[in-house]
């Protein structure tokens, strides 16, 4: 099975892309620390970037609700891209394509807000369309909604 859950903040806010047949594309980065303490007692902390890939109505999610510094657990499948560059040198790269997202901590507490907002000023009888990507359990949680072998290549 290949899954990846990774809690960490937003690097830098969301590149996109449309595709010519419509399709979304999110690029951005997530940092995840690692703390441990070594045997004569020294803390280190760790950080590794890791880069994410979000594809269809999720992209359209981290294009309006995601910004740099937010915290957020995302899961995914782990992809290697290997290319050789201008000079033929064999290049190889991991991206994570994401397939859910939740915001944490307090930008979790501002969309929640902003949406119960939304949803109060709607006109009686107009039923709000919930989040792009809502799941039940939460409305800051977004979940990619295609299935697999969906993606156009």
């Amino acid at each position: 099975m290949n899954k990846t859950i990774l809690i960490g903040n937003v690097g830098g806010t969301p590149e996109i892309r449309t595709l010519d047949s419509g399709t979304k594309v999110a690029n951005f980065s997530l940092a995840t620390n690692e703390n441990y303490t070594k045997k004569d007692g020294t803390k280190v902390e760790q950080t590794e970037w890791h880069r994410l890939e979000v594809w269809g109505n999720l992209a359209n999610v981290a294009e309006t609700i995601i910004k740099k510094g937010d915290r957020i657990c995302i899961e995914g499948k782990i992809r290697t891209e290997k290319w050789e560059d201008k000079e033929g040198s064999p290049k190889t790269s991991v991206k994570i394509r994401v397939e859910r997202i939740e915001l944490l901590g307090k930008r979790r507490e501002e969309v929640e807000t902003q949406a119960e907002e939304e949803a109060k000023q709607a006109p009686k009888g107009n039923k709000k369309k919930p989040l792009l990507g809502e799941t039940k359990e939460s409305n800051v949680a977004f979940e990619a909604k295609t299935a697999e072998g969906d993606l156009p290549f």
